[in-house]
């Protein structure tokens, strides 16, 4: 069997999932805490944190990063997210969500004292919405303290780890956190958590971290889904971005949210993600650290004219850091695939696509809205994606799509 290191900073934050899941796989695993920043070059794409799968007959080390790919793949391995890719969707929307309001928490913290109610009005709503949908899924499930099914999965301890995060031991900024996530915990979610806990695969982890059972059973009457708008909760997780599913027999449509979600389903449905989770993995890493450069460069957009320009810069700066580390490990990778226009393999593969529909929002589209970030991003591109670029729009698969959405290869 594989053994694994897994290096994050020695807080719960975006590695706690990671360790629940490695801790109840019952693998042989160890983490690492590197000096930060010290051990930051030394890192894929300079970030935390790091999965690195030692491999039982001698073949090379798999070397993984990004939380949400680190997640998957180890559920995915260790049967903790389902084979089907229709079901782990289902199960991978949530984990996405739950991210969104761990981030939008840290946002509140970050704005200036002027705008700091009104982001945390967001997040509370945010958070409203995820502890009525996850409430109801609970109740669906015969309210028996799991999300899914009967037994322990990706999503109920991804929930879990999110609780942990907010009521155990948080970071400084989230230090008012434990009241405020208490007080809307639902009966359904405060079982979820005790069940949880309970389970064989993770005494090792309870017993040497600590339980929730203490901060959740003796307030658990939070908010239920009728206390909501119903026009918001007819979208999964109350957002509108949703794709629905139509059955080629009279069996109920499927309707997934969270793009991420939809896009991993789709390619996995298709044949554009491979089957083999390693494989799998190598992709989703760079679509999870696209995400992060859009991140930043989406801040740097927003950033108002009123703020210092000492500020400004920096936002910038580290927009431009990411995205040349992320152009770099994606050039890197063409050339080594023969630079033959595909990522890897020779056929169109998820990650293509997710290089070149990237590609073309920040040339094309942000050209409309702020040509200097455009202009920027094109003198960065490399002869190695400019072929890509070429060789998807080629791609006879995309031959609707390009004729009626256009080129943009040329503008290299």
């Amino acid at each position: 069997m594989a053994s694994y290191i897994f290096r994050y900073f020695n807080v719960a934050g975006f590695g706690e999932t990671t360790r629940l899941l490695l801790t109840a796989a019952k693998v042989d695993w160890s983490e690492e805490n590197p000096e930060w920043p010290l051990e930051k070059p030394n890192q894929p794409f300079g970030r935390l944190p790091v999965l690195i799968e030692h491999s039982a007959d001698g073949s090379p080390d798999l070397v993984i990063t990004e939380s949400g790919t680190i997640e998957r793949y180890v559920a995915r391995t260790y049967g903790f997210l389902p084979a089907d890719p229709l079901n782990a969707a289902l199960q991978e929307q949530l984990r996405d969500r739950l991210n969104d309001v761990v981030l939008a928490f840290f946002a509140h913290k970050s704005v200036s004292e002027g705008e700091r109610q009104s982001m945390h009005d967001k997040f509370e709503e945010l958070l409203d919405k995820v502890v009525a949908v996850h409430s109801e899924l609970l109740r669906k499930n015969g309210n028996n303290g799991h999300l899914f099914g009967t037994e322990l999965s990706f999503a109920d301890i991804n929930t879990y780890a999110f609780l942990r995060m907010f009521l155990i031991n948080p970071m400084p900024s989230l230090e008012h956190s434990p009241q405020l996530v208490k007080a809307k915990l639902t009966p359904e979610i405060a079982k979820l958590a005790v069940t949880v806990e309970a389970d064989p695969l993770l005494e090792a982890f309870v017993s040497k971290k600590g339980g929730l059972a203490e901060y959740v059973l003796h307030k658990s009457s939070g908010p239920r889904s009728s206390d909501f708008e119903q026009g918001k909760l007819d979208h999964p997780n109350g957002c509108p971005v949703v794709l629905i599913q139509k059955s080629s027999d009279s069996s109920p449509d499927l309707v997934f949210n969270k793009f991420i979600a939809m896009e991993r389903y789709l390619a996995r449905t298709y044949g554009f993600l491979p089957a083999d989770p390693s494989q799998a993995a190598l992709q989703e890493q760079l679509h999870d650290e696209q995400r992060g450069v859009m991140k930043n460069l989406l801040i740097s957009v927003a950033i108002g004219i009123e703020a210092a320009q000492v500020v400004r810069d920096l936002v910038f700066i580290m927009f431009e850091e990411r995205l040349e580390k992320f152009i770099n490990a994606h050039t890197e990778l063409l050339r080594k695939n023969g630079n033959t226009g595909y990522s890897f393999s020779s056929t169109l593969s998820y990650a293509d696509l997710m290089i070149y529909s990237f590609m073309k929002l920040v040339i094309i589209e942000f050209a409309q809205s702020s040509k200097d970030i455009a202009r920027r991003f094109k003198g960065k591109m490399t002869p190695e994606l400019a072929k890509l670029a070429a060789t998807v729009e080629a791609d006879p698969l995309l031959e609707a799509y390009v004729s009626q959405r256009g080129k943009f290869a040329n503008v290299f």
